[in-house]
């Protein structure tokens, strides 16, 4: 459970990361 909590949460701040840069997107 825990774990899907974490990626979900990487995954929402990679997407941010990718919508404030998307030329820089982390791997």
């Amino acid at each position: 459970m825990m774990e899907s909590f974490y990626i979900k949460a990487q995954r929402r701040k990679w997407i941010r990361s990718a919508t404030l840069s998307p030329s820089r997107h982390p791997n």
